[in-house]
């Protein structure tokens, strides 16, 4: 089911190829109807975590999504604690005893509103954060039908996918979706962007050559892109003919000379800092009114704050003698991520 296209994040211009366009648009439709994990892989600067968030934004209407940073280490106990209080349940101390998540979550389910996790750097959480989800796709009714979509680094000596599958009891519950690398056509339009974003003139242009150059040299990942263009800026001589390693100007613009463009590029330096930092905080209240920014504070007791009317705040808490999850716990020791 195709989805239109939400407004993209005002953080740096997002491009969406049509491969990637079919990405998002089969992420979409598993979500509606399968039961499968989503993995959305890709290396570092790929775009990983604007994806995972355009998803939620293009869905906005249809789903409750909650969108987390794992990049921090997260615990279960701080994950599932954020996650339950966010909506608006009553969660009890011992980290195992779920039934106030779940029972939130079926809430949302007789309201007939899917919740659906997406959690970015999933490969960098904790074993027990890691088991819970695992134990939400063993026994995905329990959780009132919740999908759960995770963001990892593609890594060639850390598996996470196949990793997480083994922790899965049913077959074909996980299905990876790779992210594609951007085309001469989307490096182009970023460029074009990028350099409207930063405060050059739009009759600023990157030659054809220069484009394939940064093809070559960025792998096509967007985060790659960017670092590219703006090497190549600080790298430029104004000249004549050319300005900022690449960047050129109508002849008939020539003569205006590459300064005033070189103090125009200067003020955007910071914008574009800021730009290339994939999977950094964004507010809240920039989202739609079904989007969740979970805050999960790492290691330490979490709290968590959701824009008003994002989910039942009066839910039941946790019945007296419910049961508790037993959450399996990972058994390789791999490095944290930087």
């Amino acid at each position: 089911m195709a989805v239109q296209l939400a407004a993209p994040s005002e953080d740096y211009p997002y491009q969406v190829s049509e491969s990637l366009r079919q990405r998002l648009d089969l992420v979409h439709h598993l979500v509606e109807f399968g039961r499968q994990v989503i993995i959305v892989r890709g290396p570092r600067g790929s775009g990983r975590s604007r994806l995972l968030r355009t998803i939620a934004e293009e869905a906005a209407g249809d789903w409750l999504a909650v969108l987390v940073d794992g990049g921090g280490h997260v615990s279960a106990a701080a994950f599932a604690r954020a996650w339950g209080e966010t909506l608006g349940a009553a969660m009890d101390e011992d980290v195992g005893n779920l039934a106030g998540l779940r029972e939130a979550l079926q809430r949302l389910g007789r309201q007939r509103r899917r919740c659906v996790l997406l959690v970015d750097d999933a490969d960098a959480l904790e074993d027990e954060a890691v088991g819970l989800l695992q134990a939400i796709a063993n026994d995905p009714l329990d959780y009132a039908d919740t999908r759960v979509v995770l963001a990892v680094e593609d890594d060639d000596e850390d598996d996470f996918a196949a990793f997480f599958e083994e922790g899965v009891s049913g077959v074909g519950l996980v299905h990876v979706v790779e992210v594609p690398p951007l085309d001469l056509a989307g490096i182009r339009g970023l460029a074009a962007a990028w350099s409207t974003l930063i405060g050059l003139p739009a009759s600023v242009v990157l030659p054809e050559d220069a484009v394939e150059t940064v093809a070559a040299e960025s792998d096509g990942r967007p985060g790659r892109v960017l670092e590219c263009l703006a090497g190549r800026l600080e790298r430029g001589q104004p000249s004549e003919q050319e300005i900022f390693g690449g960047f050129e100007l109508p002849a008939r613009l020539k003569r205006v000379g590459g300064i005033t463009v070189l103090i125009l590029a200067a003020l955007g330096l910071v914008a574009l800092a800021l730009s290339q930092r994939e999977g950094a905080p964004r507010q809240a209240e920039r989202q739609g009114p079904t989007v969740i920014d979970l805050d999960l504070p790492g290691r330490a007791e979490a709290t968590a704050t959701a824009p008003p009317g994002t989910a039942d705040a009066a839910a039941k808490p946790a019945q007296a003698g419910a049961s508790t999850a037993n959450l399996p716990a990972r058994t390789d020791t791999r490095s944290a991520l930087p």
